[in-house]
């Protein structure tokens, strides 16, 4: 089974969620959270409530296989990414800061469209400033 987990930083907070995909189904949200966004909070303070938060549903960081990330706030993006692949080993496969680079890249290379799910070929394919 793969098991997404989104998270979306917003400037007062950060909504969760932990979809599963089984094997020929639809995919299911299983556990959605929301808690405060704290600029000033510590990669070890993010990584402790991430995993508060599966602990409570009885569930395990090492169950992620995928990653979605999207922020309005730059700088806790870095440490979402950074936590999110140490808790559970799997890394961002999309990011804010991905998109906002391929935004300005497809404005500037006149692209009529950022294919999102080949976003890091697509970067590297077409910009100089791939991540």
């Amino acid at each position: 089974m793969t098991t997404l987990l989104v998270i979306d930083i917003g400037n007062t907070n950060v909504s969760l969620g932990l979809f599963d995909y089984p094997a020929r189904a639809a995919a299911t949200l299983s556990e959605h959270w929301r808690i405060g966004t704290h600029r000033e909070q510590t990669s070890d303070e993010t990584a402790l409530t991430l995993r508060a938060l599966f602990r409570q549903a009885d569930r395990a960081c090492e169950e992620v296989t995928d990653i979605a990330i999207s922020s309005v706030v730059p700088p806790l993006l870095p440490i979402w990414e950074r936590v999110s692949t140490n808790s559970s080993g799997a890394s961002p496969s999309w990011s804010a800061r991905a998109f906002a680079q391929a935004y300005r890249c497809s404005t500037t290379t006149r692209a009529k469209s950022v294919p999102i799910g080949s976003s890091a070929h697509w970067l590297h394919t077409n910009c100089s400033e791939a991540p």
